[in-house]
């Protein structure tokens, strides 16, 4: 059931049907309450709708719950867990497997979250697309830049070095490497993609 709701989530925000996507969204909330992948695509729809500051209130609260990713545990190892922790791991599970078009999702929020001046909260938003979409060179570029200005070298060395991986002769991540070495003293290229 998670699997077939969350293929609609995918559905409804890839055809732009944000009513759907919020009413689906507050859905899984109202069951599993805490869950940051519904909080974050609440967050995302709301700022679909014009409604910011909701949004923000919604940023906020993942952001105290420093973006809990559920471990994902064998079957034995789930013996006696909470059903809403045994949820929570499986909508995480869908929301990022990989080739599913939640990478668009996903870099969609950390584009908006940069919007926003949640540079921080950006970079898990664009490393979770990568692990629904391994090979996206824009969220990859999006990652290196977002570590830029986060002043996370993790992060910013990790976009930047996939990225060139699969296009050895990017100019904007040659560019953003390179600032990183410079220690971002006179950056030549732009902060953001």
């Amino acid at each position: 059931m998670i699997s077939a709701m969350m293929e609609l989530l995918n559905t409804y925000y890839l055809s732009g049907n944000i009513t759907q996507l919020e009413m689906i969204t507050r859905t899984i909330q109202s069951v599993i309450p805490d869950d940051v992948i519904a909080i974050q695509i609440l967050g995302l729809a709301y700022l679909n709708r014009g409604r910011v500051s909701d949004a923000l209130s919604l940023f906020r609260e993942a952001d105290r719950k420093n973006y809990a990713v559920p471990e994902i545990k064998s079957a034995n190892d789930r013996a006696g867990e909470p059903q809403t922790e045994l949820a929570t791991s499986a909508l995480y599970r869908e929301a990022t497997r990989k080739h599913s078009g939640f990478g668009k999702l996903w870099y969609d929020l950390g584009a908006a979250l940069i919007k926003l001046k949640r540079t921080k909260q950006s970079i898990w938003a664009f490393r979770t697309a990568l692990i629904a979409r391994p090979e996206f060179p824009d969220a990859l570029m999006a990652l290196g830049f977002a570590g830029l200005q986060a002043g996370d070298d993790v992060a910013a060395q990790e976009g930047f070095t996939k990225l060139l991986a699969i296009q050895p002769d990017n100019a904007m991540a040659l560019c953003g490497l390179n600032n990183m070495n410079m220690n971002r003293q006179n950056l030549s290229c732009p902060v953001l993609p």
